[in-house]
């Protein structure tokens, strides 16, 4: 379970990369944010190639889950997806788009935290955080300098919290609860 919930961290920070990458085009910084991507995207692909500092047998780490983890999770994540479409809806109808990333990525930090309980994995609440101090940094980006910024910090910041997630389950002190 364990690399699968780092293959889906990892996916998703693909996706806030773009988004980050997509402000920070408009804002002339694509050079340099693409070298830092670059190495990101190398350390993650040696960490997956590395297996001797990979993740434990499924049966090494164990988790409690409830016999319903199943539909819990489901319904986090439709709650999450219809709260992102209000949200969104909601910014576009008052003429703020620019917040619409940041706002995001406080959707998707806050869902983090009933995560943590579904699937007995205390450090996903610190990704919730992570996510909403990210999104803390791109609500005034957004109304300072617009959304390019707010589309950079919000992006590129969520990116950063979610590799290090899918990072972090690769980690001996994570693996040892």
């Amino acid at each position: 379970m364990a690399r699968r919930g780092a293959l889906f961290m990892w996916g998703f920070a693909v996706v806030w990369a773009l988004v980050g990458l997509g402000g920070a085009s408009l804002l002339g910084l694509l050079p340099a944010v693409a070298v830092i991507g670059a190495g990101l995207a190398a350390g993650v692909l040696l960490l997956l190639i590395d297996r001797r500092g990979g993740c434990p047998p499924e049966e090494a780490s164990p988790v409690r889950l409830a016999p319903d983890f199943q539909r819990r999770f489901r319904q986090v994540n439709i709650a999450q997806g219809v709260l992102i479409g209000l949200v969104v809806a909601g910014l576009v109808l008052v003429s703020q788009p620019q917040f619409i990333t940041p706002a995001v990525a406080l959707v998707v930090g806050l869902h983090f935290w009933p995560l943590a309980r579904i699937f007995d994995q205390p450090h996903l609440a610190t990704v919730c955080w992570r996510l909403v101090v990210v999104a803390a940094l791109g609500a005034p980006a957004a109304a300072v300098a617009g959304p390019e910024l707010a589309q950079a910090v919000s992006g590129l910041g969520a990116a950063a919290v979610l590799i290090a997630a899918g990072v972090g389950v690769f980690r001996p002190s994570v693996q040892q609860r």
